[in-house]
C-alpha cells in the first residue's frame, strides 16, 4: 500500500492510499510514525497502525471517564464495551491504567465509603453497591474495617429512624405498622439488624414516655 494523499483534519489525519482505501490516524501518531506521501505501508506496518490508533482511542476515552470521576476497573471496563472497543485491548489499556496509578480499586472503595457514609447509607448498602461496581469482596471487607466507629454509630440510625417515625405516625399506623415499616426502611438504608434493633427501640420506649 502507498500514501497517496494525506490531509489533517482537527486532531485527526486522513490517509488515503493507492487502492483507495482511507485510514484515520491521530495527529501525534501521525507525527510519531514519519508518515509522507509516497511511502509505501507493508500489512504489517498497516496493522501496527491500526492497533496503536484502537489503543490511542481507549486511552483517550479513558481519561475522559476518568476527568470526571473516579471510576472502579469494572465500571471503565463495562463502558469502554458500551463503545463498542475491542475486550483485549480494553484489558490491556485497563493493566496499563492501574499499572499506572490512574486506577485503583482499592482507593475507589476508600472515597466510596467516605462519600456515602456522609449521605447516611450503611455499612450493607454500601457493601453491596461495590460489590455491583466490580470491587473485589476482600478489598470491601479490608476497607470497610477503616469505617467499623462510624458504623457503629447508633445516633446516624436513630436520627434516621426518628424521622420515619414521626412520619409514619402522622399516618395513623398502629405500633406494631411502625415498627415493621420502619424495621424495612432501616433496612433498606443498608443498616445492621443489630443497630436497628437499638435505634427501635429507643425510638418506641420515647414515644410511649
Amino acid at each position: 500500500m502507498i500514501v497517496s494523499e494525506i490531509s489533517k483534519k482537527g486532531n485527526w489525519v486522513n490517509i488515503l492510499f493507492d487502492n483507495n482505501e482511507l485510514f484515520k490516524i491521530p495527529y501525534e501518531l501521525f507525527v510519531k510514525n514519519n508518515l509522507y506521501v509516497d511511502d509505501e505501508i507493508s500489512e504489517d506496518e498497516f496493522f501496527k497502525l491500526k492497533h496503536q490508533t484502537n489503543i490511542y482511542q481507549i486511552r483517550q476515552s479513558s481519561f475522559r471517564y476518568l476527568g470526571l470521576r473516579n471510576h472502579s476497573n469494572n465500571e471503565l471496563k463495562i463502558k469502554l464495551l458500551k463503545k463498542g472497543f475491542d475486550k483485549n485491548l480494553i484489558e490491556n489499556v485497563i493493566i496499563e491504567l492501574t499499572n499506572s496509578g490512574f486506577l485503583n480499586d482499592k482507593i475507589f472503595a476508600e472515597n466510596y465509603f467516605q462519600f456515602q457514609i456522609r449521605k447516611k447509607k450503611g455499612k450493607l448498602k454500601i457493601q453491596s453497591e461495590l460489590i455491583k461496581k466490580g470491587i473485589n469482596r476482600e478489598i470491601i471487607s479490608e476497607v470497610g474495617k477503616n469505617f467499623d466507629e462510624d458504623f457503629s454509630n447508633e445516633s446516624t440510625v436513630y436520627e434516621i429512624g426518628i424521622k420515619k417515625f414521626n412520619s409514619l405516625k402522622q399516618k395513623n399506623n398502629s405500633n406494631i405498622q411502625i415498627k415493621q415499616k420502619l424495621f424495612a426502611h432501616l433496612v433498606n438504608k443498608g443498616f445492621t439488624t443489630d443497630l436497628i434493633g437499638k435505634a427501635i427501640s429507643k425510638i418506641m420506649k420515647e414515644d410511649y414516655e
